[in-house]
Formats: structure tokens, C-alpha cells, sequence
């Protein structure tokens, strides 16, 4: 079942039924107990694809930064900024940050990190293109750890291509791609009623510009699936329907490598990626940082450290995160009328200086 909605997404039971011998009844129990246990999928979007490139930045909060504040300025960031995910990583309370930006604003992007550097006392590095990023569903049990790294995969990763060039899509496509990630296995009914609730927050483009019939929606939904490559299937951190029996049991964590030549980076995605309970990983090349996400048991955390010890470079940090988010994708900064992503400036800027008063 995991194999199956990781390929052909939650809304095709009948599909997956059919590959797995069962009736339709008997796949969408099955799917229900999953969801149960906090096991969902997550649509893996190609950004290039949307004119959006993928950078990587860490950002170290000075002594006298307040931790609230700078996660009102990144929640701010979600919406206008091309942030699509941030967490801080305790111990070292360092913040670990995706964007998905148009290549365009990059420099914008830059400006406006500077500002922000200025005002709240903090140290970043980058942001830098990411030379690629993964999801990873659930794979088989890893009881006892083995005892070698064995890589996952080839080497030729799906890259995080160039986004100069990308598809012409419309205003309704981007706003069902964005309500998918935030509610992946709701049918088209479900995404939206999401979007008149987001409509209802203060998404005014929403309201005048989204304006479908049942069957328009239906439409631009078969076009949105284009930039959908597929659905991991991965364990949720505390996100509801994690059960509360199953939530103590389980951890998330996240391991953070900078500065690493490449023979090391190769050397830290293939001790990450043996791991068959790895969620996300990423690399930067130009700046050496290699990051992955990992859900496991608890109780194999320290088998886990014991074998990233052996196998990994040395200066792995490990770290919780503290704090996090994910962002769906920054509808709020693109142009309807236009079609075409922008930067916001002065919303930015109003935003950042009510932030910062506070």
C-alpha cells in the first residue's frame, strides 16, 4: 500500500486495489489505518517546473535575538518570501532554511536577508541553490542497524534543475497545488473548500480571480497533477492524526553537515540514505552542507548514532527541532493578472517593520 500511494497518489483506491488483488473497500481500510498511525503521503512538486529554484541558508540567531519574534518574521516569510520550510535545531538552536525562489528575485531575496541580518542580530549563511533534494517514504524495518552503509540509490540525483525556463500554468493551478500540500489526500471538494477558507483569511486574489465552476475546478485540476512526480509516504511528527499512543514512540530529528569536500558529502548521503527511515535529504555542494530528516522509534536513536558515528564524516551535529513549519507554496506572491511570480516589497517591508517593533 505505501509502495502504491507513493506512486500513484491517495485518490486512486481503485487503481491501487486493483494492482493489490482487494476490493476498493478493503484499500481505503487499509489507506484509514495508515492515517491512523500517522503514515501519509505528501506531494513531491517539481518547483523548477513552476519557475521556482530551490536555496538553502543557515541562520544563526545573535545572543540578544528573541526566538518569537524571529518566527513571526519567518512565519511572515512564508507568504512573501518564497520560504518553504525553516526549523530551529536544538541544541545549538541554529535555523535551518529551504526557499523556493524564482531565480529572478534571488537578489531581492539577498536584500531583503540583509535587512533582516541588520535589525535582528543574526548570522546567515547563504542562501545557496541546493544541488538537490529528496523525500524518501517508508521503507522496510531496520532492526537490528546494519552494520554497513549502503547507498539507496545511484548518484545521479534528481537534480534541483535550473528554473529559468518552466511551464505556462494559471492562477487556479498554482492555488490546488498549494491547498494539495497542506491537505494531501482531500478530494477535489475538500481543496476547495480549503481554498474559500484561506479566502476568508485575507486572500483577496483568491476571491477575485478563483471564481470556478465544479467542472473548471475539475479542469485546472487535471492540469495542476502535471507538476506532481509523486507522493512519498512518510511517518508525521506530531501533526494530527498521530495517535498519542504511537507519539512518544517515535522521534524526528535532523543532522546538519557544513563545510564537507565532496567525497564527504557522497560519504554523509550514503550513511543518511541506508537508513530506511529517512524522510528528507539535501545537499549544497557549493557550500558543503548536507542536511537529513529522519523519523525512527526511539528506541533506535542511539543504534542510529552508533552507525552514523562509523560511517558518516565527522562534525555531524544532530539537533530537534525546537521550532518549525512548512509553507505551501507562495501563491500570495504571485501576480494573477500578470502570471507571473513577483516580490512584494512593500509588503514586506510593512510586515517586517510591525515585526520588529514589537
Amino acid at each position: 500500500m505505501v509502495r502504491l500511494v507513493s506512486a500513484y497518489g491517495p485518490r486512486n483506491l481503485s487503481r491501487i486495489a486493483r494492482r493489490l488483488g482487494v476490493s476498493r473497500g478493503t484499500a481505503a481500510r487499509t489507506y484509514a489505518k495508515l492515517a491512523e498511525e500517522g503514515i501519509g503521503p505528501r506531494p513531491n512538486i517539481r518547483m523548477d517546473r513552476l519557475g521556482l529554484q530551490r536555496y538553502v541558508a543557515i541562520v544563526r540567531p545573535g545572543a540578544k535575538s528573541d526566538p518569537k519574534k524571529i518566527d513571526s518574521v519567518f512565519g511572515m516569510m512564508g507568504d512573501y518570501a518564497y520560504l518553504e520550510h525553516y526549523q530551529s535545531l536544538s541544541p545549538s538552536n541554529a535555523y535551518l532554511m529551504i526557499f523556493s525562489c524564482p531565480p529572478a528575485l534571488k537578489s531581492d531575496l539577498n536584500d531583503f536577508l540583509a535587512k533582516l541580518v541588520e535589525s535582528s542580530e543574526l548570522k546567515v549563511v547563504g542562501p545557496e541553490k541546493l544541488s538537490w533534494m529528496r523525500y524518501h517514504p517508508i521503507r522496510a524495518p531496520w532492526n537490528p542497524p546494519p552494520t554497513t552503509a549502503v547507498f539507496s540509490g545511484p548518484l545521479d540525483y534528481v537534480p534541483n534543475e535550473e528554473a529559468t525556463r518552466y511551464s505556462n500554468f494559471e492562477y487556479q493551478e498554482l492555488l490546488l497545488l498549494a491547498a494539495l500540500q497542506a491537505y494531501p489526500s482531500a478530494n477535489l471538494v475538500g481543496l476547495s473548500d480549503a481554498l474559500a477558507t484561506w479566502a476568508d483569511t485575507g486572500y483577496e486574489d483568491i476571491k477575485e480571480h478563483a471564481m470556478c465552476t465544479s467542472s473548471e475546478w475539475n479542469s485546472h485540476f487535471r492540469k495542476a497533477l502535471r507538476f506532481v512526480d509523486s507522493y512519498p509516504v512518510h511517518r508525521s511528527r506530531g501533526e494530527p492524526g498521530v495517535t498519542k499512543k504511537r507519539r512518544h514512540r517515535w522521534a524526528t530529528f535532523t543532522t546538519l553537515w557544513e563545510g564537507l569536500s565532496a567525497p564527504e558529502l557522497k560519504r554523509a548521503a550514503m550513511a543518511s540514505t541506508s537508513v530506511p527511515y529517512l524522510r528528507t535529504d539535501a545537499a549544497c555542494q557549493r557550500l558543503g552542507v548536507y542536511f537529513s530528516i529522519t523519523s525512527s522509534p526511539s528506541r533506535l536513536i542511539p543504534g542510529y548514532l552508533d552507525f552514523m558515528g562509523q560511517h558518516a564524516p565527522e562534525g555531524m551535529n544532530v539537533g530537534v527541532p525546537s521550532r518549525f513549519a512548512n509553507f505551501s507554496l507562495p501563491f500570495a506572491a504571485f501576480i494573477p493578472e500578470e502570471g507571473h511570480w513577483a516580490w512584494k516589497q512593500e509588503r514586506l517591508e510593512t510586515v517586517l517593520a510591525t515585526v520588529l517593533e514589537r
